[in-house]
């Protein structure tokens, strides 16, 4: 069972890029974090599982928006809770269809759309609904919003640099 946990462990890290540590004098260690690197990108190239995640969000949000109005919460928590699933929904749908992209970031006004036009269709969808009603405010405000916030958020965790090992220099002082 060990030997299983570490094999699914090397196969989990092997996908990252490690840098070595270095010891600074008077500082200890310094440690480099792993750092994906986009351009390297690990995902597969098999069309049905680069979709896989995005066609499942696009199926929970959908199966989320056929629930008839009795089944909703009428309480200000409930419509809170509510329209944070808009946010957090089309925020993972919008970084499913990134993911698509390999994160290029050229594309992310593209992806951006994809989630908006999914957004729109699923209001159309939520007009059929029993006891529900469609809202271009919900696609403006809570879809949009989620797109946005997943989409600068994953930005700027791909933009972060780490420091070259290379470049490190490090001064030796004679201590009297």
């Amino acid at each position: 069972m060990e030997a299983a946990r570490l094999q699914f462990d090397w196969k989990m890290y092997s996908a990252w890029q490690f840098h070595a540590s270095h010891c600074l004098p008077g500082n200890g260690f310094l440690f480099y974090s792993c750092r994906m690197n986009p351009s390297n990108s690990y995902f597969s190239r098999n069309p049905i599982l680069r979709w896989l995640p995005a066609f499942l969000m696009m199926v929970a949000i959908f199966l989320f928006s056929a629930r008839p109005s009795d089944n909703l919460p009428p309480s200000l928590f409930g419509q809170i809770l509510f329209k944070g699933g808009h946010v957090i929904g089309y925020g993972m749908l919008a970084m499913a269809y990134w993911r698509l992209f390999d994160f290029q970031d050229k594309k992310h006004w593209l992806v951006w759309l994809f989630a908006v036009l999914y957004a729109m269709t699923d209001e159309y969808h939520q007009s059929f609904v029993p006891g529900r009603h469609s809202t271009l405010f919900d696609v403006v405000v809570y879809d949009n919003a989620g797109a946005l916030i997943s989409l600068w958020l994953v930005g700027q965790f791909m933009k972060q640099k780490q420091p070259d090992s290379e470049g490190l220099v490090v001064e030796h002082t004679k201590r009297s």
